[in-house]
């Protein structure tokens, strides 16, 4: 299915107006001082023709992969080009332009879902975590390699939440060299039990 654009309200669930207007502005050609206060240019994420266009294709397809698992449509949907889950709400990280996965989240939890979001990749899901840190809607498990050894140097177990949120981040942190066993050990010891005792009405993941 081809993901609709995210429009500027959407993208705005999770990301700051000002943010959003230096993506547009530098996609549209223009001399922006400032981006790199924002994350932007040399490095992880360079600016390039297209970026705002992009970002909102990958957020949009987020969007959509969520309606159609609440409507009933379907009970699963692979967004292929999401997952950009460094991205925060003010600036660029880690190749990730706008948090596809924050903006989706955003809004079912708007709508009073409860999710679970699981998180695979080899890379902490630090902008996810972040951006729900505070709230017991949203429960966040982040299986990755150690931050001691990689970017982006967070998801360390002592990070659990803060407030409401307390108790409902999680982080597996594997030294470097894991293999399969170890982290199908982690995985089916942490993430089953944990789920089944949240009840989310939908699960989201980064799968790497």
């Amino acid at each position: 299915i081809a993901p609709d654009p995210a429009d500027v309200t959407e993208i705005a669930r999770f990301h700051d107006a000002d943010y959003i207007e230096m993506l547009r502005g530098l996609d549209a050609g223009q001399w922006m001082p400032d981006a790199a206060r924002y994350g932007l240019g040399p490095g992880d994420n360079p600016i390039f023709p297209g970026m705002y266009v992009w970002s909102q294709l990958c957020a949009g397809g987020a969007l959509q992969a969520a309606r159609l698992v609440t409507s009933g449509e379907v009970d699963v949907a692979f967004h292929i080009a999401g997952g950009l889950h460094h991205g925060r709400p003010d600036h660029a990280s880690g190749f990730c332009y706008v948090n596809d996965l924050a903006i989706a989240i955003t809004a079912l939890i708007q709508q009073g879902y409860r999710v679970a979001y699981i998180d695979v990749d080899v890379h902490h899901g630090d902008g996810v975590q972040a951006a729900f840190y505070d709230t017991d809607q949203v429960l966040t498990i982040s299986l990755h390699e150690s931050g001691r050894f990689l970017f982006p140097g967070t998801g360390f177990v002592e990070e659990i939440g803060v407030g409401k949120g307390q108790g409902y981040a999680v982080n597996l942190p594997f030294p470097p060299g894991t293999d399969d066993a170890l982290f199908s050990e982690g995985f089916t010891a942490i993430v089953p039990p944990l789920v089944e005792a949240y009840k989310p009405d939908v699960v989201v993941t980064q799968l790497g």
